[in-house]
Order: C-alpha cells, then sequence, then structure tokens
C-alpha cells in the first residue's frame, strides 16, 4: 500500500509540480522520516517525469534551506538522496541557477552528531527488556523484546541468537565501514527507536505481538516495530556516513583499500522503490510481428543438427513498425513448438529454438578487419561483449544526466564504453580481436520490497543516447529526440510478449553511423535444443553465429553453423 500511495502520488504531481511546494511544507512538520521521505521520493519522481517544470526554484529553496542548511542535516540516508538529487537535476538542467555554496550544501558528506557513548546489551535490557518468566508483565509488553531480538548482529549476543533483521539487513547494510562497532550501531538504533521515535508498547505492542508471520513477498503484513527498525537504521546510515569514511567498493578485494565519503545514494544502495519508472498503460501498444518458426520435427536428434529448417537470422533483426524499417540492438528471442496434450512444463520432450542479438559500433577504419576477426567463429561461451546491466540502484529516469553515474566509471562495475574483444573471457595472452561499442545497456529494478514494480528495461547506451539527443518519453522504455519523434523502445514494455527487443529507426540508425564516423555491426547467437523426456538431451546440438551489417542501406551478412 505504501508503494502505491507513492505511485499515486507522483501521478497525481507530474507537471503539476508547484502542488510539491505546500505539500512539502506540510509534511515537514510531521515527525515521521517515514512519510516525509516518500513525500520526497514522489516530488522527485514527479520532477523527473515532467515537462512542466513550474515552482521547481521554489522547491529547491525549501529543500536548501529546510533540509540542507541547517547546524545538523536532516539524519535520514533517504530523506537526503531525493533531496539533494532534486537539487541536482534541477542544476544539471539549468532550471535553477544555483551558487557553488549552495550545491556544496546539497551534495554529501553532511554534518550531524554521533554519540560519543552508546548503549551496551546491559543497558539496552535494563532499559527496555521484560523477563520472559514474570507471569506479571502484560504480554503486549514484550513486542519491545521483539524489536530487541529483530535487531541483534550476527555476534551482537554470543553465536547463533541473531536476528533476521538485524544480521541480514541492518549489519549487512554497514559492510562497507570497516571502523565501526555493528554490535554497538545495533543497540544505538534500538535507543533510537524508544527515545527518539516512540515507540510505546502500550500503543503498539497488542498489534505487534499479534502481528502474524506473512513472508517476505510485497503482501507480507510488517509490525509497527519493524517500520521503526528501517528508519533507525536509515539515521544511524545518515550519521555514520556523516562521520566515518568507507571502503571504496571497488577495492573492497584488495590488500591496498582505498577510503573514502559515501556519496549518500549508491554502493551501498538504501533506496527502496524507484519513483520515476512509470510503465506503459494499456492502451499503449505498439505490436510488432515476430518470425515464425514451424521447423519441428519428432526426430530429435537429426532436426537438432538440421540447418534446412532455420528462420532467416535478418528477420530476427530487421522489425517493421509504422510502415517503416527498425532495427533490433538488443533482442531475445525463442521459439517452442505448440505442447501436446499430457506435457507438463518439466516433465515432457521439448524443443527450443533462441536467438540473441547483440549490436556494436565499430569505427569505420577498423570495420573491416573487427568483420573478418569475427567471422565463422562459434559465440557459444558468449565471449563478446554485452550489454552491461545496473541493478537497482541508479533509477530509470537519471540515465544519463545524473552525477550518480560517475561512480560506474571504474571497470569494477563492469564494462560500458569501448571495448577489446577476447575470444576468451579471461587470463590468455590472445590479441585483441578489435574494439566495439556496445550499443545497450540493461537498466534493472528487482523491486526491492514489490516485485510489482521492478523492471527489466533494454535501453541505448550512452554514446546513442548523447549523440542522437534522445529524452525519455512519457512511459519508460521508450525515447524521443529534439523533435519529440519516437526514435528507440524496448518492444517488450509495449504489448509484446517474448524477450527484451529495443529498437531503433532505421533512418535514426544511419544518422548515428554518420555522426560518429562509425558502423553498425550484429552478431547473432543461436542455438537448437531438444531433450527427451525433459532431462536427457540429444547427443548434439546445433550452435549458429552470424554477423550482419548495412551495405548501401541493405542489411546483409552470413550465418555459420558449428555442431557441438
Amino acid at each position: 500500500m505504501r508503494d502505491n500511495a507513492t505511485i499515486a502520488l507522483t501521478r497525481l504531481l507530474q507537471n503539476h509540480i508547484h502542488v510539491a511546494v505546500q505539500l512539502l511544507s506540510t509534511f515537514q512538520e510531521v515527525d515521521d522520516p517515514y512519510v516525509f521521505e516518500r513525500v520526497l521520493a514522489s516530488v522527485y519522481g514527479a520532477i523527473l517525469s515532467s515537462q512542466s517544470h513550474e515552482s521547481i526554484n521554489e522547491i529547491s529553496s525549501f529543500i536548501l534551506s529546510n533540509i540542507f542548511a541547517k547546524e545538523e542535516v536532516y539524519p535520514n540516508v533517504l530523506v537526503r538522496d531525493f533531496a539533494r538529487n532534486i537539487i541536482e537535476y534541477a542544476n544539471s538542467h539549468n532550471l535553477v541557477g544555483f551558487s557553488e555554496s549552495e550545491l556544496k550544501l546539497a551534495r554529501p558528506s553532511y554534518k550531524s552528531v554521533f554519540p560519543k557513548t552508546i548503549p551496551s546489551n546491559e543497558d539496552i535490557d535494563n532499559e527496555y527488556a521484560n523477563d520472559y518468566e514474570d507471569k506479571t508483565i502484560p504480554k503486549h509488553r514484550f513486542a519491545q523484546d521483539k524489536i530487541i531480538d529483530s535487531m541483534t548482529t550476527e555476534y551482537g549476543r554470543g553465536t547463533g541468537w541473531y536476528g533476521d533483521f538485524g544480521r541480514y539487513v541492518f549489519q549487512s547494510n554497514f559492510s562497507n565501514w570497516s571502523n565501526i562497532n555493528i554490535d554497538k550501531l545495533s543497540n544505538y538504533a534500538v535507543e533510537i527507536i524508544f527515545n527518539k521515535f516512540g515507540y510505546d508498547a502500550e500503543k503498539h505492542g497488542e498489534f505487534d505481538r499479534n502481528t502474524p508471520y506473512t513472508g517476505r513477498g510485497e503482501n507480507r503484513v510488517e509490525r509497527i516495530g519493524k517500520k521503526y527498525q528501517w528508519m533507525a537504521m536509515y539515521e544511524v546510515v545518515a550519521r555514520v556516513a556523516d562521520n566515518f569514511e568507507m571502503t571504496d567498493p571497488s577495492t573492497r578485494w584488495k590488500d591496498d583499500k582505498k577510503y573514502l565519503w559515501y556519496n549518500g545514494s549508491v554502493e551501498p544502495s538504501f533506496r527502496d522503490i524507484d519513483p520515476t519508472f512509470i510503465p506503459p498503460d494499456s492502451t499503449n501498444i505498439r505490436l510488432i510481428t515476430p518470425p515464425n518458426y514451424n521447423g519441428w520435427s519428432d526426430d530429435f536428434e537429426n532436426w537438432v543438427v538440421s540447418k534446412n529448417d532455420l528462420i532467416d537470422s535478418k528477420e530476427v533483426i530487421l522489425n517493421h513498425f509504422q510502415n517503416e524499417d527498425w532495427l533490433s540492438l538488443d533482442r531475445h528471442i525463442e521459439f517452442e513448438p505448440n505442447k501436446k496434450l499430457g506435457d507438463g512444463d518439466h516433465s515432457g520432450s521439448y524443443q527450443r529454438v533462441w536467438y540473441m542479438i547483440n549490436a556494436y559500433l565499430v569505427k569505420n577504419e577498423d570495420f573491416d578487419l573487427v568483420v573478418s576477426n569475427i567471422q565463422n567463429k562459434n559465440f557459444m561461451g558468449r565471449w563478446m561483449p554485452e550489454s552491461v546491466e545496473r541493478y537497482n540502484d541508479i533509477f530509470n529516469l537519471e540515465y544519463y544526466w545524473s552525477p550518480l553515474l560517475e561512480i560506474y566509471d571504474n571497470e569494477y562495475y563492469g564494462n560500458s564504453g569501448w571495448q577489446n574483444i577476447y575470444e576468451r573471457r579471461v587470463g590468455s595472452d590472445e590479441d585483441s580481436l578489435g574494439e566495439v561499442y556496445v550499443c545497450s545497456e540493461s537498466h534493472i529494478s528487482e523491486g526491492i520490497k514489490n516485485r510489482d514494480l521492478g523492471y527489466n528495461i533494454s535501453a541505448p547506451a550512452r554514446l546513442l543516447f548523447e549523440t542522437l539527443s534522445l529524452k525519455n518519453d512519457k512511459f519508460s522504455g521508450s525515447w524521443v529526440d529534439k523533435h519529440d519523434e519516437l526514435v528507440m523502445f524496448d518492444a517488450s514494455f509495449y504489448g509484446n510478449e517474448s524477450g527484451n527487443n529495443l529498437m531503433v529507426k532505421k533512418d535514426a540508425l544511419e544518422e548515428l553511423q554518420k555522426s560518429t564516423g562509425c558502423r553498425v555491426i550484429w552478431t547473432i547467437l543461436s542455438e537448437k535444443i531438444a531433450m527427451y523426456g525433459g532431462t536427457k538431451s540429444t547427443e548434439k546440438r546445433l550452435n549458429i553465429s552470424g554477423v550482419y551489417y548495412l551495405e548501401d542501406g541493405e542489411l546483409v551478412g552470413e550465418d555459420f553453423f558449428f555442431t557441438t
């Protein structure tokens, strides 16, 4: 419900962000960071997804004055995150003219007090714990003990006595800080829950004691005390981040570790909803007719190695939409025969043909060399560069303007620029087969606490986004040019049931080639699979690897076959 309310408020504020000024002012006085955090999340999501930014100056002024220009910056890592990035968006899009001192205020690290003394286990038990043997204590009072137990870290009270939240949520989120005592920090969070946020067993205990376990799914019912645990963790993170440097995540496994101040948003990320993700509604359908495969045979051994029944690989790359040619830059598509009566998902025999398409930019002067080097090679093993996958941390509409992306200018997080091709992924002395730039990225959110809000978008890589002057369309997974004309979209978001299929209009791709001094090549990787009874494979399989490109406006190329 909380997530749905957040998204609903985001939608209401879209292109009406002037309302947010009064909204922020009203909820600023609410002494519940859980509420104020999501109001800011909705405002941030609405700003990024709006075409009209009326009152953005007033919103920015409010945030600077009431959150950042304080003796102690609001001690909640998510409140700071959303507030700071509203300022960053307004600055990067030249919507507000900030001074350097104002930008410095909004950027971490921030000011907050860290306690000189932290309560021990004995202090916590004396103040808040109850004796289970004492029959005179009302049962609702033991809701306090639930909080203490849940917050216990792995070795906070000896071996084997820990709470799931304490060990797997609280403790794991501080893994980048090596100069802290996690057991004592957990006690500090418990103290905040009772002393600052005011958890009161007389008010909340009966509900919490009788809250049944409903799993970890998105429809779970949580204790009120669990909400307080999240709030306390977000505050402790903020105070730790202000007062202690953390290990640079890219050096965490190295002997010569480096240390830095937390950037306030990612690595680690505490974000639990993407308010900028707006899926298309049910009326926004862009149907693409997929290739059709009907070459099935009951003779699995012969079928699985036959080259005679394949579809034309060009049909997997070339699409037709709105009477125009579109080309797939990243696509995965599978074909299966209709199930026979009695065949289950796993118990029956089955056949499958799958195709995977990747597109690359190659510099004009390297084109002939790269094509000749990768032709007639088996791409199985997926040793060609592929789309980098970005999980959870960066929001859908933060690409590619956000300064948060600077952290990924590091090979530790995966390559997303120009890359050399090697036929083996690791540890060889072979020469490069050439240099390419992968045309797509995968932007993925697992939904964190709500899988209904998860997504996997195949998106244009940065060079394409900037060269074609793209901007996000009204709905996610779609991009338009400076004239608001549709240029790219992931067809899987627009009524097509197959896997990701990032498509670009052909004339835009030809403009991309001209502007970058590059040519686009496509690689095909495909396989025929057959299984008997769902468990026994055929003796052999057919792998298909192909290389394609545009020549005088026509898609040309060749497939190569490998029996394994």
